[in-house]
């Protein structure tokens, strides 16, 4: 792809409006949230500060860091990635081509689980099943103070993210990262709860994902 000219990209209300239109054409899904994002990501800045400070001048730097993501976001890869961070439960966590991007709507798994462990008292044991980058694990040890969490997953990369996430958070004391599959056995392990975001499409299903999920994502945290 050629480079992108940024011609009015001197300054930030400038640069961002350049980077929608290049979204725009080609044919990225909610643009303009898109550019906020990568271009917030790159000043280090939030959306409401781009607005209040769009005629501030960018460093050449920047507007090249932008450009770079912009091209990147174009060819389809999602932002989590491009930007190497997605929230999820409030959280701010890493997230790597190795992982599956967290969506809002598995939220709804943790809040399940909060409820069922409100109902045991004392200490709390759950087993979360291919955790990706410890997002579900992560969210429930940050909640629940006195819950221990088994997160498994047979991919080595996404242990490594989940390992950062698990860190950054400081839950390292109660979520214990494990390489297994599924079906491995865990020996006498028993478990209050057992929680998954296991891989739920269909190859039927597969050819009419999005491009940004189809193409990008690891196929073996979606293909049941």
């Amino acid at each position: 792809m050629r480079a992108l000219s940024f011609q009015a990209g001197l300054t930030v209300g400038g640069l961002l409006e350049d980077g929608v239109a290049v979204l725009q054409r080609a044919g990225v899904a909610g643009a303009r949230r898109d550019a906020e994002v990568l271009l917030g990501h790159v000043l280090r800045r939030g959306r409401a500060w781009l607005y209040a400070h769009a005629d501030s001048s960018v460093l050449p730097s920047a507007r090249e860091d932008f450009s770079s993501l912009v091209r990147g976001r174009s060819a389809g890869c999602p932002v989590a990635y491009l930007t190497g961070w997605r929230e999820f439960w409030s959280l701010e966590l890493s997230v790597t081509a190795a992982t599956l991007i967290p969506r809002p709507e598995t939220e709804h798994v943790v809040e399940e689980a909060l409820r069922v462990i409100d109902g045991f008292g004392g200490i709390a044991s759950a087993w979360d099943v291919g955790t990706g980058c410890g997002n579900i694990a992560v969210a429930l040890a940050r909640s629940a103070s006195r819950l221990h969490v088994l997160a498994t997953d047979r991919s080595p990369s996404a242990l490594a993210v989940a390992a950062r996430n698990v860190g950054r958070h400081r839950v390292a004391d109660r979520v214990r990262l494990v390489a297994a599959d599924l079906d491995e056995p865990l020996g006498s392990a028993r478990f209050h709860l057992v929680v998954s975001n296991p891989p739920y499409v269909s190859a039927d299903e597969w050819a009419d994902l999005p491009r940004d999920v189809r193409e990008f994502e690891p196929a073996e945290a979606l293909l049941g």
